[in-house]
C-alpha cells in the first residue's frame, strides 16, 4: 500500500466526465464580405469539432470538401443569399474527425464590408439518423433486459427446488459424510446459479440488489471463472490478487458487470490473442492525488484490468466512456458496455481512469472506497440459528402461479406450525381473502403473477383489511424493490431461498410494528 502525491495526469489517461454530443447540436458563426470566418460559437465547435481558434480567419472555403470547394461553390453560395437575402441547401462539410452532410442556411445581413455581413446556421443533416440508431440500440437494450429477466426469473424458480430437496436431504438422519459432502455441493452449486442470474441482470442494469460488504478480489476470482469460456483459448487471463483484504460496498452483480464488460471490450482488442491482467490491491491518497480524482482523501481499493491489445487513439479514448458511443460496425455492439462500468463506479462512490496509446494496450484502474467487512454485512444463507414456530392460529396466504414452488412455500410454513391457503393467481387470492370469517395476518406473494401485479394484489387487499402485513418474493432481482401503492422498502426475498431463510423472514415481519395508517 504507497500514498500517491499530487501531479498532472499522463497525456494518455482519460477519466470519465461529461460526454460530448454533438448530436441536434446548430452551429452559428459570422463572415465578412469576402467569405472569412469571423466569429464562431460553441454550437460550431460541438457541431464541427473544429475550435475558434481553428476556424477564425480562414475562409469558408476550409469547410466545404472537394471537389465544391474547387468549383467555387462556397463563394457562389454567399453571391445567392447576397441577392435573394438568404440561402438554404445541404453542403458536404469537412469536420474536425470526418466529413458530414450539413443543413446550410446562409442570411445576407447587411451590404458593405463590415465585419459581419453574413450569418450562417450550419446543423448536422445526419444528426437524425445517428439518432434514430441510438435509439434503436436502447430498444435493443431494452428488451434484452426483459429477456434476461424472464430468464433470471425461472431459473430462480428452478434453483428453488433444487434448494429445498438438498435441505431436505440433509436434514435426513443417518446422512452418510460422502453423501453430505454431495449434497452440499449440490447447494453450492445452486448458490452459484443464483450469483449468475443475478449477473445476468447486472449486464442490463436492471438489478437492485442491496449493496454489502464484499471481498472484491473474491468475487473477481470467481467472475474470471465464468469469463474463461467466452475470452477464448487464445487469451491468457492473469489474475494478480493483491496481499491486503480489498473490501468493498458492492453487490456481487455489479462486480461481474464491470468485470465481464472490461473483459469483452480487451478481447475485442485483442483479435489475435494476447494477455488480459487482472489487479487488486490497496491505494492511498493524499489530498492532492483525491482531488483530481474528485474523491476524498483515504485508502481506495483498486481494480486493473490491462490488455495487449491495439490500443486507442486519443479522440477514442477521450470517448470512452459516453453512453453509446463505439469503435464497432453496426450490429457488433451498442456502445454500452463502458458507460455502465462508469455508472457503477459513479454509484459507489469511485473513480475510473483509463491509460491507452496505438500499439501498446490499454489498463483501466478503478477505485472504491474500502469498507469494514462487517459494516452492514448480510447474514449468510440459511446460516445455524433455529427458526422460531408459528404462535397458535397465525394464518398466512401464499400466493405464486409456480405449482411446484408453491407447495414448497406453503410446505415450509406448515412445518413451521402456520395455517396456510394457497393461491395460484391474484384473483384467486382475493376470492380466498373474502370468503373466510378470520383474516390472513401474512400475504406471501409473487410479484409476478398472471393477471395482476403482486404490489396491485397488495394494495387491494391493504384496503380491505390493513391489519394483513406483505412479504414479497420473485425471482426477477430488478422487483426488490416494489414501486406501487407505497410498497417501497417493503420486506422482500429474492429467490432462491432456503426454508431457514423464509421461517425467519416471516417472523421477522410478523413481529415488527404494524405500519402507521396512512392520513
Amino acid at each position: 500500500m504507497h500514498s500517491v502525491p499530487d501531479g498532472p495526469p499522463a497525456s494518455s489517461a482519460a477519466r470519465i466526465g461529461p460526454p460530448a454530443d454533438p448530436v441536434g447540436a446548430e452551429g452559428v458563426f459570422l463572415l465578412d464580405s469576402g467569405g472569412t470566418i469571423r466569429t464562431w460559437s460553441p454550437a460550431a465547435e460541438a457541431c464541427t469539432g473544429l475550435s475558434a481558434g481553428e476556424a477564425v480567419g480562414q475562409p469558408i472555403s476550409t469547410l466545404y470538401t472537394p471537389p465544391d470547394a474547387a468549383q467555387g461553390l462556397p463563394l457562389r453560395d454567399l453571391a445567392e443569399a447576397r441577392r435573394a437575402g438568404y440561402l438554404r441547401g445541404e453542403r458536404t462539410i469537412r469536420g474536425a474527425h470526418a466529413e458530414f452532410l450539413a443543413e446550410l442556411t446562409v442570411h445576407h445581413l447587411a451590404p458593405g464590408g463590415g465585419p459581419a455581413e453574413f450569418a450562417i446556421v450550419l446543423r448536422d443533416g445526419s444528426a437524425e439518423p445517428r439518432m434514430a440508431a441510438r435509439q434503436d440500440g436502447a430498444m435493443r437494450v431494452e428488451a434484452l433486459g426483459h429477456v434476461a429477466g424472464a430468464v433470471a426469473h425461472d431459473f430462480n424458480n428452478l434453483l428453488m427446488i433444487v434448494v429445498r430437496c438438498c435441505e431436505h436431504l440433509l436434514e435426513a438422519p443417518g446422512l452418510e459424510p460422502e453423501h453430505r459432502t454431495e449434497l452440499e455441493q449440490i447447494a453450492l452449486a445452486a448458490d452459484h446459479g443464483a450469483a449468475l442470474a443475478s449477473q445476468l441482470l447486472a449486464l442490463t442494469g436492471r438489478t437492485h440488489a442491496e449493496p454489502h460488504p464484499i471481498d472484491l478480489a473474491a468475487a473477481v476470482s470467481q467472475t474470471l471463472r465464468l469469463l474463461r469460456r467466452p475470452l477464448g483459448d487464445r487469451i491468457a487471463v492473469r489474475s494478480v490478487p493483491g496481499a491486503e483484504p480489498a473490501w468493498v460496498r458492492m453487490h456481487e452483480g455489479e462486480v461481474g458487470q464491470v468485470l465481464i464488460n472490461l473483459a469483452i471490450n480487451a478481447r475485442d482488442a485483442m483479435p489475435d490473442g494476447g494477455v488480459l491482467t487482472v489487479t487488486t490491491g490497496r491505494l492511498t491518497l493524499d489530498e492532492a492525488g483525491a482531488a483530481r480524482r474528485g474523491l476524498a482523501a483515504g485508502t481506495y481499493v483498486t481494480l486493473q484490468v490491462g490488455d495487449s491489445g491495439f490500443g486507442m487513439t486519443e479522440d477514442v479514448r477521450a470517448r470512452a466512456f459516453e453512453r453509446f458511443f463505439s469503435t464497432k460496425p453496426a450490429g457488433r455492439g451498442t456502445g454500452l458496455g463502458l458507460a455502465s462500468v462508469a455508472d457503477v463506479v459513479r454509484m459507489r462512490h469511485g473513480a475510473i481512469e483509463m491509460r491507452s496509446e496505438p500499439g501498446e494496450g490499454t489498463e483501466v484502474t478503478i477505485l472504491l472506497p474500502l469498507v469494514s467487512p462487517d459494516a452492514g454485512r448480510l447474514p449468510a444463507r440459511g446460516g445455524d440459528a433455529p427458526v422460531q414456530r408459528a404462535r397458535p392460529g397465525e394464518r398466512v396466504l401464499v400466493v405464486e402461479d409456480d405449482p411446484v414452488v408453491r407447495d414448497i412455500v406453503g410446505s415450509i410454513l406448515r412445518e413451521l406450525g402456520y395455517e396456510t391457503a394457497e393461491a395460484c393467481s391474484g384473483a384467486d387470492a382475493l376470492a380466498r381473502a373474502g370468503a373466510g370469517d378470520r383474516p390472513f395476518d401474512l400475504l406471501v406473494t409473487d410479484l409476478a403473477l398472471p393477471d395482476i401485479p403482486g404490489e396491485e394484489l397488495a394494495g387491494r387487499m391493504a384496503e380491505a383489511c390493513p391489519a394483513t402485513k406483505v412479504l414479497f418474493i420473485s425471482g426477477y432481482a430488478d422487483q426488490a424493490a416494489p414501486p406501487a401503492h407505497d410498497t417501497a422498502g417493503a420486506p422482500f426475498l429474492q429467490k432462491p431461498f432456503s426454508g431457514r431463510v423464509l421461517g425467519r423472514k416471516v417472523r421477522e415481519v410478523l413481529d415488527a410494528p404494524a405500519p402507521a395508517p396512512r392520513g
